[in-house]
């Protein structure tokens, strides 16, 4: 009997690639904005406060984009090997 195979990532992932990548892009414009606006005020004593928070916030951006990314891939190698061994229990 011959099984067909699931995809390599299902559907449900799917929604969570995308918000991940969309995360880890969009934290990544951040910081870029941080770049240019740490050069932009270099010359005065402090960075504003605004210059700061919008580092924080990419830099936590980027963990929980790359962090989601990590386990969506995590969860779709379990669950292709689960399904791998199901097929090898059937033969």
């Amino acid at each position: 009997m011959v099984k067909t195979t699931s995809k390599a990532i299902s559907e449900r992932f799917k929604w969570w690639l995308v918000a991940s990548t969309a995360v880890i892009v969009g934290s990544l414009l951040l910081f870029v904005v941080n770049l240019v606006a740490g050069f932009a005020f270099f010359t005065e004593k402090t960075a504003p406060l605004w210059v700061t928070v919008v580092g924080v916030i990419s830099v936590i951006g980027m963990g929980l984009g790359f962090g989601c990314l990590f386990l969506v891939f995590l969860l779709a190698a379990l669950r292709g090997r689960r399904d791998k061994a199901a097929v090898v229990d059937e033969e």
